[in-house]
């Protein structure tokens, strides 16, 4: 007998439906409404004897792998590992070291378990910890069970100690993610400390990871677990397993950036909302949600983290056929804030999200000065990416023309700038902003065509050199404190800036991990180990500031040249204005060198 064949003879399809639906009797067979379709009245019916469901209202239909397939979202091979779990079969391992891996797995899985269960005890016994979730944050004791939270005691071995106590060794507290340790000593420690913990769990609601806060405002704010065998950054998705149902029964999930933004959600009743571990969007997690819903609604911030991850979103929802859009939220600066004012207002936000590029016109527009040739050129400049990565060529041709008469240009030049645009790398600047404070001193942001000169090649030279070290020596990282978005120039060097700049404590494998083309971040990490191995850890941070400064030197080169193009440009146009304020700029740039 097979697997599968023995799972079923374990496993009714009557036990496994009335899991997630109220089953009633209809004969010989139950009924239930659809979950996979809106209707009003009950069309989908489960067969016992035959062991399959029916939906006559989509056509829907299946045995219990494709029934938990569909509900979960999961491949044929994890709907076997979930229902031979629940009918207590075990799975023949095809290799001994799969046994070993496996057996592995389920030895983490339960070092979290018990994890989860000691900080939920130590939250008890804190009444501080239980102030700040209870007063402060406002969460009920119902929500604090349905999240499992905890609190991590204030000790260097409380938690490495009890686990210890249950049979397990340092060197597996370390691989779980759990336990510290100082490079070249034999001691380990508690790696979460005096912190509330929310566990992150997997799919079938399993422990996996944990995002821990502190009770201060002490840095870092947030501590996350490492990449382990069973965390893994850039698939993990913080409140999938709670959201799921209601995910499904709404059609949308809403990604929001921190963990107290989806508990404050479910709390007031709008529990279709997850994370996505901040603004670090990663195709494998927009693949997993689509197996449960078409619709994305993301409730990011606007700056430039938010706008770079909301731009990148578009490209991913389109290779997955996803509905993206953008939660605009006002008058506070977070969901868990705006939930703490008005509940409604939330739900208002939601039910009005704009569509993404709908969206991304409208917040442009703000940013430049649509009146003149330089503004209008900017931009388009900023969206002709974005309609590129329009995959539907009907949608596509609509927003040609929509931004053609909005700068009052022709379609044809839309299409043009859209094909240069495939041929250069975009820029994520601000442009309203004629400068930017730094360590240098203000620097014009001018967002001019990019045309590689000697001084852009030097650039991307000098960017690859100061994130290898950054990325590769964390410590190095306040190197990029007086530096924004606006210095790197290409897409894949300013996701690691802002990825470095975002977590400053993590790993180079989280970083590259948690990029969404970790290509990048593994060429600067083979650069760095090539050309600064050899040198003591101390030393780097030295090495990344002066890298800083000549990054920041040839930025300013490649500026001037920008802006001595653009003053052609307006001297050819007679734009006065124009001419006007980049001679101010330039006059600026000009002392500060002197």
């Amino acid at each position: 007998m097979d697997e599968r064949t023995e799972i079923k003879e374990r496993l009714s399809i009557t036990e496994v439906v009335s899991a997630y639906l109220p089953l009633k009797q209809a004969g010989r067979s139950l009924k239930a409404p659809c979950p996979f379709h809106q209707e009003k009245s009950a069309s989908f019916m489960v067969n016992p004897e035959r062991g399959i469901y029916h939906c006559f209202g989509c056509n829907e239909g299946g045995d219990i792998f494709s029934f938990v397939m569909k509900m979960e979202g999961l491949s044929f091979p994890e709907a076997l590992e979930k229902l031979a779990r629940q009918a207590g079969v075990e799975l023949k391992a095809k290799r001994p070291e799969d046994t070993a891996a496996s057996a592995k797995r389920v030895r983490l899985y339960t070092a979290h378990e018990l994890a989860v269960r000691y900080f939920q005890a130590s939250l008890v016994k804190n009444p501080k910890a239980l102030e700040y979730i209870i007063k402060k944050r406002g969460l009920t004791r119902q929500t604090v069970k349905d999240f499992q939270i905890g609190y991590a005691p204030d000790s260097w071995n409380a938690l490495t100690d009890f686990l210890a106590s249950k049979g397990y060794t340092y060197s597996e507290l370390l691989e779980a993610g759990l336990a510290g340790q100082k490079e070249g000593r034999q001691t380990v420690y508690d790696l979460f400390r005096g912190r509330i913990m929310f566990p992150i769990t997997d799919r079938d609601g399993r422990p996996i990871g944990f995002t821990a806060r502190v009770l201060d405002d002490s840095l870092p704010k947030y501590l996350n677990t490492p990449q382990t065998p069973l965390y893994d950054k850039s698939r993990a998705i913080f409140g999938q397993f709670l959201a799921r149902d209601a995910i499904r029964a709404n059609d949308e999930v809403v990604l929001v950036e921190g963990n107290m933004d989806v508990v404050a959600s479910h709390q007031a009743d709008v529990k279709q909302v997850v994370a996505a571990s901040g603004t670090a969007l990663t195709l494998d997690q927009l693949r997993t949600l689509s197996k449960l819903t078409k619709n994305i609604k993301l409730a990011f911030d606007t700056d430039r983290a938010g706008l770079a991850a909301t731009e990148r979103a578009i490209e991913l929802g389109g290779q997955l056929g996803l509905t993206l859009r953008m939660v605009v939220i006002e008058g506070a600066k977070d969901a868990d804030e705006l939930i703490s004012k008005d509940v409604s207002a939330w739900s208002a936000a939601i039910a009005n999200a704009k569509y993404i590029v709908d969206y991304l016109f409208d917040r442009f527009a703000t940013d430049y000065d649509l009146t003149s040739a330089i503004g209008k050129r900017q931009y388009t400049d900023r969206l002709a990416i974005t309609l590129r990565r329009l995959g539907d060529p009907v949608e596509q041709n609509h927003y040609v023309r929509r931004l053609a008469e909005a700068t009052d240009t022709s379609e044809e030049a839309i299409r043009a700038k859209m094909e240069q645009a495939q041929e250069r790398p975009s820029s994520s600047r601000t442009p309203k902003t004629a400068v930017t404070s730094n360590a240098a001193g203000s620097l014009p942001a001018t967002g001019a065509p990019v045309r590689l000169t000697k001084a852009h090649k030097n650039r991307n030279q000098r960017e690859d050199e100061l994130l290898a070290i950054c990325l590769y020596e964390p410590l190095a990282r306040i190197a990029l404190e007086d530096l924004t978005s606006e210095h790197f120039s290409r897409p894949e060097s300013q996701e690691l800036y802002l990825m470095l700049s975002e977590h400053t404590h993590d790993n180079p494998d989280q970083i590259i991990g948690a990029l969404g083309d970790p290509a990048y971040g593994s060429q600067c990490i083979f650069y760095a180990e090539r050309m600064f191995g050899g040198y003591e850890r101390r030393e780097l941070p030295e090495k990344a500031f002066k890298s800083a400064d000549r990054l920041q030197d040839v930025v300013e080169e490649v500026w001037r040249e920008e802006i001595n193009r653009e003053l052609e440009t307006a001297e050819r146009d007679g734009d006065e204005a124009a001419w006007t304020r980049l001679m101010t700029r330039l006059n600026a740039m000009n002392q500060r060198k002197a």
